[in-house]
Parts: C-alpha cells; sequence; structure tokens
C-alpha cells in the first residue's frame, strides 16, 4: 500500500544528479530478457497524475506498449502518445513509494529514494557529426528506451549529498549494475552511417534488431543508415 500525502505535508523528497544510462532499441524478446534481472520489483507510472489505484505496470503491460512503439518505429507512425507511455520507474516494493494526493481520485506517485527510470531514448547528430543521446523529443531521432540510475543524491531534509553506488544501502544499485554488465554483454554498439561518414555511437541494440532497424523510415528521413 503507497502512502498518502496531501500537498501541504508531503515528504521534501531528494533532487538526483550524474546519471548513468544505457540507450538501447530492444526487440520485444531483448525486453523480456532485461526485466527479468529486475526479479520482483514494481514498474510504477511516476511520468505525472495518475487515478488512484492505477500507479503500477505490469511487466506485460508494458511490453504491450514497447510492441505498439516497435511497430509505430518500423511503419513510421507517430510515436508522441505512445512515448510518453513508456516512462516508468523501478522500485523494489511499494514501502519505496509515497502519492502525493490531487483532487479526490488523483494521485502524484513519487520514490523515497533514488531508482532506476526508463524512458523513451532520443539522439540528435551535432554539427561535429557526435551525437547527443537522452530522452526522446519531437525534435529528436527515437531509439528505444533510456535506463538512467543516478550516481549522487541530494536529501532535501538534511541537504546532505551521498553517493549512490558507496554511501547508501539503495535497493536498485546493484540491481542497477547487473542490467549494466547484462547490457554490455548481450546487446550490440551501434555505428551509423551519415553523410557517408561511418559514427560510432553509445546506443545499444538487441542483436536481432541488426535486421530491420536501418529500414526505420524515421531513419531514412534524416539520411540516417545503421552498420548491420
Amino acid at each position: 500500500m503507497i502512502q498518502m500525502y496531501s500537498a501541504t505535508d508531503k515528504p521534501k523528497g531528494f533532487v538526483a544528479s550524474r546519471y548513468q544510462t544505457a540507450d538501447i532499441l530492444f526487440s520485444i524478446e531483448g525486453l523480456k530478457a532485461l526485466f527479468a534481472h529486475f526479479d520482483d520489483c514494481l514498474l510504477i507510472n511516476t511520468a505525472g497524475v495518475v487515478t488512484r489505484g492505477e500507479g503500477m505496470i505490469s511487466l506485460e503491460e508494458y511490453c504491450q506498449r514497447y510492441g505498439r512503439y516497435l511497430e509505430c518505429l518500423q511503419k513510421g507512425d507517430p510515436i508522441d502518445e505512445l512515448a510518453k507511455r513508456l516512462t516508468c520507474t523501478v522500485v523494489k516494493g511499494a514501502d519505496d513509494l509515497y502519492a502525493i494526493e490531487v483532487g479526490s481520485d488523483r494521485m502524484l506517485v513519487k520514490t523515497r529514494e533514488p531508482a532506476i527510470t526508463i524512458q523513451c531514448a532520443g539522439f540528435d547528430i551535432k554539427p561535429d557529426h557526435s551525437l547527443a543521446i537522452g530522452g526522446w523529443s519531437p525534435s529528436r531521432v527515437a531509439w528505444g528506451i533510456e535506463i538512467l540510475f543516478p550516481q549522487l543524491y541530494q536529501d532535501l531534509d538534511t541537504m546532505k549529498v551521498y553517493k549512490v553506488f558507496t554511501e547508501t544501502q539503495n535497493a536498485m544499485a546493484p540491481i542497477f549494475k547487473k542490467v549494466q554488465k547484462w547490457v554490455r554483454k548481450e546487446t550490440k554498439t551501434v555505428k551509423i552511417k551519415f553523410q557517408n561518414q561511418l559514427i560510432r555511437t553509445n546506443l545499444k541494440m538487441s542483436p536481432e534488431c541488426a535486421e530491420w532497424a536501418s529500414d526505420m523510415p524515421h531513419l531514412f528521413e534524416v539520411g540516417i543508415g545503421i552498420e548491420r
């Protein structure tokens, strides 16, 4: 059960920074393999206000959302609404959460300490042909999902700054490290072709995506190819 607070007596919370990230174009099979590393964790909608009782997302539901997103990428259809629905937070349990009341039947779910965040990924190509990679926006090229976890956070009650991996007992830190290790082993580093140049990137993809990734219409429209 998530503890509820009014807007006037909510916890001060924390501010996180220096995020480690992984930006990966998953196949559905690859996404399910990733989720196997989340043990019995919960996926929570922390992207905005939700109706009470609807804050949690099942792994099956998330895979369905991601599947519809992939279909849009492969067909060249708009992804705006689907992209928003891919944002979630991964926590060990409901005790790691609290909620702020918004009206009589809605709430905003927050985490008590740093957690893993998943969102739609995107990138820009800079004039020097390096990549700016991060969360997706309509001005960016969509690329799978981004997994984030902070290295630092500041407790806004005490104003003390902590190193998440070495100065806390954060339950999600070892899980994120395990996910990083799996990503390095099981995904492929992407090289893109742009204006007759081969560019090395920090983007990743499931190996099986190599057969069709370069054919995605939104890449073709901006002159980007993927080395198979």
